[in-house]
């Protein structure tokens, strides 16, 4: 909504009185997430159509900016949840990248396989597995969709 030509005022408690409001709506994936208010002080006149289009664009770009960061966050609250599960199972879980990096390497599997205690996200798996039968198993490629087992001594 813009609205221009008498003099509105903002707010009670404040003695500012704006020329032209203009209220656009903050749309992201087609739903209303708050309003991008702009009130003309200076100006006895109402915003123009470029100023308009500029407020527009401005709003869209905000809008997105919200929702991203809203989408990060969650992102990051699931991303804590399932590293908070991994790491209280007594089990150990490994999770390998294609490039034979470490993503995951709970305490347990720090245990059975010998790894030091430090954050090793992101390091090369072979750094740091010396059973070299145990590493060609992890690191293969799956050529089927079905379990692949093999007994390893450790």
């Amino acid at each position: 909504a813009i609205l221009g030509g008498d003099i509105y005022p903002i707010h009670a408690a404040t003695t500012h009185a704006a020329h032209a409001l203009a209220y656009i709506p903050l749309i992201a994936n087609q739903r209303s997430i708050g309003v991008l208010a702009v009130a003309n002080y200076k100006q006895e006149t109402q915003f123009s159509t470029r100023e308009t289009r500029v407020l527009s664009a401005l709003a869209s770009y905000a809008a997105s900016a919200i929702s991203n960061a809203w989408l990060h966050q969650r992102i990051a609250a699931e991303r804590n949840q399932l590293h908070t599960i991994i790491n209280q199972s007594d089990n150990p879980i490994l999770v390998v990248d294609h490039g034979r990096r470490i993503v995951v390497a709970n305490a347990a599997t720090r245990d059975v396989l010998h790894f030091p205690g430090a954050n090793l996200e992101g390091e090369r798996l072979q750094d740091y597995l010396r059973n070299k039968e145990l590493l060609a198993f992890i690191t293969q490629l799956p050529d089927t969709g079905l379990v692949r087992n093999m007994e390893v001594t450790i």
